[in-house]
């Protein structure tokens, strides 16, 4: 063990031996004298049980009212504040986002890297186009998780609820506090194709459009939605789920993604059909202009969180995936042209309800989180990134060639070109398996190697410096090792 720590540069130590006494024993090595000698039962042998009790309260539902002049510009200055609905970038932008080779599809997507995807993609091998969808229920009481399964089979996934912590309780004197009731929901499911998976974010601006698909069944209920979180309501009808209407179009949608039709998808879902939209045009970095009829009032159409969801088609391809949807009795209709100017506008029942400029929106939407950002990091950082943050734009990078599958014989061949795979202290897996597929010959040469002298980079064509947790991890983590070789060369 202290060789191996030596040579990761990391302190090993050997802290004592276990023994069965049932006490804790802390002696200075030097001296010999003891620090601490515990009874292991003061600490173990009293912890609290946490208890639950179920009290059935009787609801008291009362009908959702809304002010009487509410604007749309309003309702949506609301809505897109509002934590759940928001831009959740103070979490994204503090932790490692994605570590290893595997992550198909992580929280951030598109060009400006959003935090917008609502399934977490994962690739089971370097080698293989198989993996696994998850997906998070939050908060307790509104645990509602769809994850799209791309066999085309609508029965679900595995799902568990819930943590061990939620038993958790300690002893503080005389007082028992307990840990917070707090339930999450995961749900997981098989996924045959990882490069199926679309992103919230227009590609194809100026060029497409949005269609949405309604699975409402003609409701608009508001109740337990986003708006009326705002102005703490709760409403006394909210959405509900036609199971043969979702299976239908489930099923259909499965179908247009192995057909590559789909260029961009979004489920409706916290902050309604508006937000949906918007989101998607912040992801893209560009705009759209939005028209739409409704039997329902403007605000019930535009923030109720009834099933349905948004994807984004070239126009070339928009008869058809009308088509699709309709063949199996499921509304689906277009909502939006998309447009490459950072420009918002939307018309309800001929209306102008929304004329604003994307970036405008954007910062409502990322408000609330640079605002917890200032909590927990420096203000003055934080303002600037903020700042920074409406001058960026998406990268005008193309590439200058098709990409395609290493030769059958380059990876035969006993005689490769030499790769230095270059590691340290927590560096990132798996990379040479990239640069093995890409028909090289890699090679683990450590620091610490290089520092003492054991090795050289003579001889080697290339260097690779890979993604470290010490030293932050690469955009995507190699996005399921660019879903898992495109889709195997297809």
């Amino acid at each position: 063990m202290e060789a191996v720590g030596e040579r990761e540069k990391v302190a090993v130590m050997v802290m004592g031996k276990m023994r069965d006494t049932g006490r804790m024993v802390v002696k200075d090595s030097k001296t010999g004298e003891t620090a601490v000698d515990l009874d292991l039962e003061l600490v173990l042998g009293e912890l609290p049980k946490k208890t639950f009790v179920d009290h059935h309260v009787p609801a008291v539902l009362k009908p959702l009212v809304l002010p009487e002049q509410l604007t749309v510009m309003q309702a949506l200055d609301r809505v897109l504040r509002l934590l759940s609905v928001g831009s959740k970038r103070f979490l994204t932008s503090k932790v490692d986002r994605s570590v290893r080779g595997l992550i198909a599809r992580q929280q951030c997507c598109g060009p400006l890297h959003l935090p917008l995807s609502d399934v977490a993609v994962l690739a089971q091998s370097p080698f293989s186009t198989t993996g696994c969808a998850t997906a998070m229920g939050e908060p307790a009481g509104d645990c509602g998780v769809g994850v799209l399964r791309g066999d085309g089979r609508g029965d679900g996934g595995g799902g568990h609820g819930g943590k061990d912590s939620l038993s958790m309780a300690a002893k503080v004197g005389e007082e028992v506090v307990k840990a917070p009731g707090t339930l999450v929901v995961s749900v997981y499911a098989g996924c045959p194709d990882i490069s199926l998976t679309v992103t919230p974010d227009i590609k194809h601006a100026g060029r497409s459009s949005l269609v949405f698909v309604d699975l409402s069944g003609g409701h608009a209920r508001l109740g337990g939605s986003a708006l009326a979180q705002t102005f703490k309501q709760l409403g006394d009808v909210t959405p509900d789920c036609d199971t043969a209407l979702l299976k239908r179009a489930f099923r259909a949608t499965q179908r247009l993604l192995r057909e590559r039709v789909l260029l961009a998808g979004h489920d409706r879902s916290d902050g309604g059909l508006l937000t949906t939209v918007l989101e998607m045009c912040f992801g893209g970095d560009c705009g759209c202009v939005m028209e739409a009829t409704t039997e329902n009032s403007v605000m019930e159409f535009l923030f109720n969180e009834e099933l349905g969801l948004v994807v984004e088609v070239d126009d070339a391809k928009v008869g058809e995936v009308l088509a699709a949807y309709e063949a199996v009795q499921v509304p689906a209709r277009v909502i939006a042209k998309t447009q490459a100017a950072n420009r918002v506008k939307v018309s309800v029942k001929g209306a102008v309800v929304v004329d604003e400029d994307e970036k405008a929106l954007h910062d409502l939407w990322e408000a609330t989180s640079f605002e917890l950002d200032k909590l927990q990091s420096n203000p003055a950082c934080a303002e600037q990134e903020q700042e920074g943050l409406k001058k960026r734009h998406k990268p005008a990078w193309k590439l200058t060639y098709e990409p395609r599958a290493t030769p059958a014989e380059w990876l035969a061949s006993a005689s490769k070109y030499r790769v230095a795979i270059i590691r340290e202290e927590g560096s990132n897996g798996e990379y040479e398996v990239a640069v093995r597929v890409a028909g090289f010959e890699p090679w683990d040469v450590h620091v610490r190697d290089l520092l003492n002298g054991r090795i050289t980079l003579e001889g080697f064509l290339l260097k690779v410096l890979v993604g470290m947790l010490s030293y932050a991890d690469v955009l995507e983590s190699a996005r399921g090792w660019c879903m898992a070789r495109t889709a195997a060369s297809r």
